[in-house]
């Protein structure tokens, strides 16, 4: 059949599916249907949004019989991986991410039609396949077709080592229950634990590691004996060899069938990780490279070492020891020993489609491995046996060449060949099924944003559960495909490959987003593999994504992280700054890239530390100060400066940001920044008070923000630039002009902000910081009409500048700000003194769904009292400008005067930076930090702004259709603003 008789072929069923009924029954029609050859583009311009929502509206059985027998094929495709099916398996899953969302919009989060209910959530037991065969769709076998009878005979080898099963026959969902099950009955017996224990290993749903005695809390592992540890093993063994090609073949007390939802998002991951479809056979390869203990790619977390001086084991200790300072600053501590959990690691790691986080730079996987230089008392010598017998048994199943997992160990290292794992030939492949995930996963686009709810859906609490499967190999996946990205060697990738970076950025923010943060205090089992608690991973909210994100803490993974997101993040001008235009490919998802960033920081403790501590934070300033720079009159991209402002002000509220930004500016940006000589302090101040006097006035409501991050790291600000003291000048005169004071009644606090910043800077860093107050001694008028407001003048200057006929164009308090802070107050002692300011709280409302509305206009116009008078008073910190000014003006006015008014300026810094002021300013006052404290508000605008960056960018093919669109406000020029 050539194209264009498919395409027509195609249109025609598409048609029936929307005119007439098509019985469940009807073989012909949909075995036709799933086998016509097909592109995601042509789905899409077939399938349009009114042709979709016909058919979810006016035909829903044939909606309920494709989503089904949809999901039956994919089952069925993960149970069976014959080749030859796959391009039927890609067509269900193109249909499937057309359909979706239309399904979503009527889910729990939209309409909640009853109909989609039934159908996503109701269970069903089996299904029509419309060839004849009866799909069972019973979470066990998951959709087995009986047409397929001819197959059975036949063995898929696409298990672990290449051989009988593949990742569908290693999962199954009622594992979960079943474990709960025998959690919960105390009189089990040892042996059955084990057994239990053996099971679990051999899962792919969620790791499970069920030595279940939590409650004991006995470090050493508990008291089970080395007979008992053997049977299990051998039992273990038995299991693994007899283990047929049905997932669950000896479930037969599973008595309810799996929802459709479940199964299709279980399916769909599961095809991420399918052997000769995204991924290559699971064999390991244990070639003489992999032998040698001392090779030159060790880990860090080994104790070999790749030199004979011992320089690289001794940088290794002091890596070791910086990690477990980091933990110990964090309140994390050494990893807690527990009997029971449910595994982190990633198995089988030769599945992950990159290296980076979790991977030395050879491809071997060290998360999970105990470091046997910092192994503690714990490790018995019947411990160290048993990881002997089974490196016997694992290097005896490779000689004979048997099948199972093909792990070669070496002190407790498991090394395998990455190679066949990173190829990009299965690049397209794995773009679709990820096109299927995000669109199941759309659920919150269909929730107004004043009623969302992160836990709300179920969709995404089955994508982010603890039994989902592949958890751990899709983060570490998705997290390394796009941190190892190198655009400046892009020029062989591809554009499928790129196009995978971004789409991985996308996905991954989404599986962060909902849930509940996880816990990053670090549990292990009694293999020293990272486990999270039976009692945390079955809490409502729990997301195995963000507890992997959290309990990222080695050091060469979190430099690993900070390395990718500066290389990419950097990109923006760097990709502008090249003699050869054109010749390093630019990135578009750096929208994407700041919210994993912000998660990052946010997720993992580790990471803010390490970042700030023992990385130039610097590299990090200078991407995100260009894009705000080059975005600020943009409306569009309001949304963008939002972001960066959150990092800024996450980041400044930590001492060592501050201390960090002295370092000098020196980089090349390819935009209209002034010139200057100064630091990275003055680079962050010039970009926001450009944004301030010449950005969008959407940006109004986060000029708050930006003062507070200048007054964060003003105390620790050394030297101030000439430029960068004109221009915090201007800014102090911008803000008292009665324009902006009058404006509302709270609209000194920007001016309260300023004072605190050269009040900071003046009582802590005078010397080197006399072009700042040479420049506020040129200003002294406007400091001296602020000292000496009376409430008549207040009144004259408020009716000059604001006519009776005329509102404020500025609103200054607005109750609806960005994000909330809380104050800390750190006096001489170095004591900390926490106190909460007035929550300040999210709107969300933007042309393109990533930026705050509109500034609310007053009621009336603000008329200054006496009352308000004395509250500016009171809240203007005054004494130490007043003091500064009455003691440095007679001297610069007595200086003019004896030269006759003709003073070279720089003879005017000279005496200003000799003069001292000791005894002159008032006692320094305490250092104020305004920390960010997240809140429903930040957390609904994050949501918002991520799904409109993702909308936008999923047009190509057009995965959302925004008229039903309720988290945000679609307009017909398709740019999408929050509500």
């Amino acid at each position: 059949m050539g194209a264009s008789a498919s395409k027509i072929k195609f249109r025609e069923s598409l048609t029936a599916l929307t005119t007439r009924d098509v019985s469940a029954s009807d073989a012909e029609f949909w075995d036709e249907l799933w086998k016509i050859p097909s592109s995601s583009e042509e789905v899409f311009e077939l399938l349009t949004p009114s042709a979709a929502r016909r058919l979810r509206d006016d035909r829903f059985d044939n909606l309920a019989t494709l989503f089904t027998q949809a999901t039956a094929q994919l089952c069925q495709i993960v149970e069976t991986p014959y080749t030859i099916y796959f391009d039927q398996a890609l067509n269900c899953v193109r249909v499937l991410t057309r359909v979706v969302p239309f399904l979503l919009e009527k889910g729990d989060l939209g309409e909640n039609d009853p109909n989609v209910e039934l159908l996503c959530w109701g269970g069903k037991g089996s299904v029509d396949d419309g060839g004849g065969g009866v799909v069972v769709i019973d979470g066990g076998d998951e959709g087995t077709l009986a047409s397929d009878k001819e197959n059975a005979g036949k063995e898929a080898n696409v298990n672990r080592g290449g051989k009988d099963g593949g990742p569908g026959r290693r999962d199954n969902v009622k594992l979960a229950e079943k474990k709960r099950n025998r959690k919960d009955n105390a009189s089990r017996r040892a042996s059955e634990r084990a057994v239990a224990m053996s099971d679990s290993e051999d899962a792919d749903v969620g790791t499970f590691d069920d030595e279940d005695d939590e409650k004991r809390g006995d470090p050493g592992g508990g008291e089970e004996s080395d007979e008992q540890e053997e049977e299990g093993e051998e039992e273990e063994e038995s299991e693994e060899e007899a283990e047929t090609s049905v997932v669950g073949g000896g479930d037969d007390g599973d008595d309810d069938s799996e929802p459709l939802a479940l199964l299709v998002v279980h399916a769909a991951m599961h095809m991420l990780f399918l052997p000769q479809f995204t991924c290559e056979f699971y064999e390991e390869d244990g070639g003489s490279s992999y032998d040698d203990p001392n090779g030159s790619d060790s880990d860090d977390d080994s104790d070999e070492d790749d030199g004979s001086d011992g320089k690289g084991r001794e940088d290794k200790s002091r890596m070791r020891m910086l990690d477990k300072e980091g933990l110990a600053e964090a309140g994390l501590g050494r990893p807690r020993r527990i009997n029971g959990g449910i595994r982190l690691s990633p198995r089988p790691a030769g599945i992950v489609w990159a290296h980076g986080v979790g991977f030395t730079s050879d491809g071997r996987c060290h998360v999970g491995i105990v470091d046997p230089a910092s192994a503690t008392t714990s490790t018995s010598s019947a411990a160290s046996e048993r990881r002997d017998r089974k490196n016997a048994k694992t290097k005896k199943s490779k000689d004979s060449g048997g099948g199972g997992d093909v792990v070669e160990a070496h002190g407790g290292r498991i090394k395998f060949n990455p190679e066949a794992a990173y190829t990009r030939k299965y690049d397209k492949n794995r773009i679709e099924v990820l096109r299927l995930l995000l669109a199941l996963c759309s659920d919150p686009l269909f929730s107004p944003a004043d009623e969302y709810n992160p836990l709300a859906s179920r969709w995404m609490a089955v994508a982010v559960a603890a039994d989902a499967p592949n958890a751990p190999c899709l983060f570490y996946s998705l997290l390394n495909i796009v941190i190892s990205y190198d655009p400046s060697k892009s020029n062989g990738f591809g554009s499928h490959h790129v196009e995978l970076v971004e789409l991985s950025a996308q996905v991954l923010c989404v599986l962060l987003d909902c849930g509940l943060s996880g816990d990053p205090v670090p549990y292990e089992n009694r293999r020293g593999e990272p486990v999270v608690t039976l009692g945390e991973a079955y809490k409502v909210g729990f997301n195995i994504f963000r507890v992997l994100l959290a309990r990222i803490n080695n050091g060469k993974d979190l430099n690993t992280l900070y390395r990718g997101f500066v290389r990419l993040l950097r990109n923006m001008f760097e990709s502008k700054n090249t003699l050869l235009p054109g010749s390093q490919a630019r990135l578009e998802c750096h929208q994407e890239l700041l919210i994993l960033l912000w998660k990052t920081l946010e997720e993992n403790p580790l990471f803010l530390d390490f970042v700030l501590t023992r990385c130039d934070v610097c590299e990090l300033v200078v991407p995100i100060c260009y894009l705000m720079y080059v975005s600020r009159r943009d409306s569009t991209q309001v949304g963008l400066i939002h972001i960066c402002t959150f990092i800024l002000l996450k980041l400044s509220g930590e001492r060592s940001f501050g201390v960090t930004l002295n370092r000098p500016f020196r980089t090349k940006l390819p935009c209209d920044l002034p010139l200057f000589s100064g630091s990275h302090a003055d680079l962050v101040s010039i970009t926001l008070h450009k944004i301030i006097v010449n950005g969008s006035y959407r940006l109004v409501p986060l000029y708050s923000c930006f003062l507070t991050i200048i007054s964060n790291f003003s105390p620790y600000w050394r030297s101030v630039s000439l430029l960068a003291s004109v221009k915090l000048v201007n800014l102090f005169e911008l803000f008292s002009s009665p324009k902006f004071l009058y404006s509302s009644e709270k609209a000194y606090r920007h001016i309260a902000l300023l004072l605190e910043i050269f009040n900071n800077i003046v009582q802590y860093q005078y010397i080197g910081n006399q072009h700042l107050v040479y420049a506020i001694v040129r200003r002294k008028d406007s400091f001296g009409r602020l000292a000496s407001l009376t409430l008549p003048k207040a009144l004259n200057q408020c009716n000059k500048a604001f006519p009776s006929s005329e509102k404020p164009e500025y609103d200054a308090d607005t109750e609806e700000q960005v994000a909330a802070m809380s104050t800390r107050i750190v006096n001489g002692s170095g004591n900390t003194v926490e106190k909460d300011n007035p929550r300040l709280s999210v709107n969300t409302s933007d042309e393109d769904g990533d930026s705050l509305g509109p500034v609310k206009r007053p009621a009336g116009r603000f008329v200054p009292t006496d009352a308000w008078i004395a509250e500016l008073r009171s809240n203007l910190p005054m004494e130490t400008m007043n003091r500064l000014l009455q003691h440095l003006v007679p001297v610069v006015d007595d200086m003019c005067q004896r030269q006759n008014g003709v003073v070279d300026e720089v003879e005017i810094l000279e005496v200003l930076k000799d003069i001292t002021l000791v005894g002159l300013l008032p006692v320094p006052h305490a250092i104020v930090i305004r920390k960010y404290q997240p809140n429903q508000y930040t957390s609904i605008w994050f949501t918002a702004f991520m799904w409109g960056v993702i909308f936008l960018r999923s047009q190509k093919p057009p995965i959302f259709d925004g008229e039903h669109i309720e988290l945000f406000q679609v307009s017909n020029e398709g740019e999408t603003g929050g509500k």
